[in-house]
Order: C-alpha cells, then structure tokens, then sequence
C-alpha cells in the first residue's frame, strides 16, 4: 500500500478502535467481535507500512529476507482475520434482525469468544500447515511455485466465501429491515428503534459494498498492492 495510505488506516482504524474499546459504541459481544477486526486492521496497516511501504526504498530486497516473509504470512493472517470477522459481524446483525431469539442463543459470551478465537485459528492453520506440505519444508525453499500456489489457494477459498457469506448476509438483512412487519418491528422494537433501525442498515450498506469492492480483487493481490484492497482498507471504517 502507498505511505499515505498506510498512515490514513492507522489513524482511522486507530480512532475506530479507541471509540469501540473506551466509548463502548457497541454492545459488549458485538464490541468484542469489533475489538479483534479493528486490532487487525491497525497492525496490518503498521506492518505493511513499516517493512512494505517506506522500507522498500532503503531495503528493496527485504521481502525475500527472514523477517520480510515472515512479515507477509503475518499480513496473510490479518488479512484473512478481517474478512471472517467482517462475516460474523453481518452474520450477527442477520441473525439479530431475522431470528432474534436464535441470535441470543448463538452469540452467548463463550459462544461469541469461540468465534474470534476460530477467526483467528483459521488463517493461521492454513500458513503452519502450508509449512508442513512436503515441498515447503526446506527452509530456504518456502516460496517455492508451489508451496506459494496451496497457501494462494487456500487463503483465496476462505477469502472469497467469506466475501459472498458476507454480502448474502447483509442483502438478507437489509431486505428483512425494509419488509418488516408493523408486529415484527413492535417485537424488535427494544434492538431496533428508529435510530437504530437506520444504524443497523448503515452497517449492512458498509459491509455490503466493502464485499462488492473485494470481489474484482485478484487472488495473487489480495493482500497486498491491489487498488480494491486500497478501498476495502479505507472502508473498513
């Protein structure tokens, strides 16, 4: 990503992130799972700009050192962090709106913790056992055309289901706010009051067209200088 860029995500991700952890913006749950996407997002942007940004110019090879490698398995894991939490958070106001007696049986504290935490196992299984495969396993051939293309494909599968999860989600939840019943919106009517009614849609709208934006994004770019993630960065917040 640019510098400037790089420097706008952290400062906004940034902000983000102190307004959900010191206002308390969100409700608990919800705010955990706003918490650990917000967090990912900031190291992302210091990690990318710190060894891919400004660096390149004074270590134009550090991408195929130790640190620059293990420093892009890290944005990997970041990166495909953000979009699975992206998807609880539209699975979780789909489910709020939609079925909002399930919804408290499923995003219960431990239930709620589990999910980060899997959001989190996720990308990170799937960079270590890349690492096991028998043709990753010489340490000074580990970007070998292979080894590459499986972690590729594996981070592509998970990112793009996530994506299509996520905008069926947030296009399921929008048109339940806009059909629903008068008897329907009395039940919600302590979730979703006008206000928040609006808010709700707003979150949908935001996830929905940062799914749209993510979609053209090429695989071998995901993560790294393509000008959709450039966007998907920036509307994260």
């Amino acid at each position: 990503m640019d510098a400037n860029i790089d420097l706008s995500c952290v400062i906004l991700h940034g902000y983000i992130l102190y307004k959900v952890v010191f206002r308390r913006v969100f409700g608990q749950l919800f705010g955990w799972i706003w918490i650990s996407r917000q967090l990912a997002l900031v190291i992302l942007c210091v990690v990318d700009g710190a060894l891919f940004g400004s660096s390149l110019t004074l270590y134009p090879d550090i991408d195929v050192t130790k640190v620059g490698q293990c420093a892009a398995q890290l944005l990997v894991v970041l990166s495909i962090h953000v979009f699975i939490s992206s998807l609880l958070i539209a699975f979780n106001r789909c489910l709020l709106i939609q079925k909002p007696l399930t919804f408290k049986n499923v995003f219960t504290t431990k239930k709620t913790a589990y999910l980060i935490a899997l959001a989190w196992l996720i990308p990170t299984g799937i960079v270590v056992s890349t690492r096991f495969l028998p043709f990753c396993t010489d340490a000074e051939d580990v970007q070998l055309p292979k080894c590459f293309t499986v972690e590729t494909l594996l981070s592509g599968l998970i990112v793009y289901s996530t994506v299509i999860l996520t905008f069926v989600s947030d296009m399921a939840a929008i048109w339940t706010l806009r059909q629903m019943s008068k008897i329907r919106t009395e039940f919600l009517s302590n979730h979703l009051s006008p206000g928040n009614r609006r808010r709700q849609l707003n979150f949908c709208y935001m996830l929905m067209l940062e799914s749209l934006v993510a979609i053209p994004s090429s695989i071998l770019q995901a993560f790294y200088d393509s000008p959709f993630w450039n966007v998907v960065v920036i509307l994260d917040g």
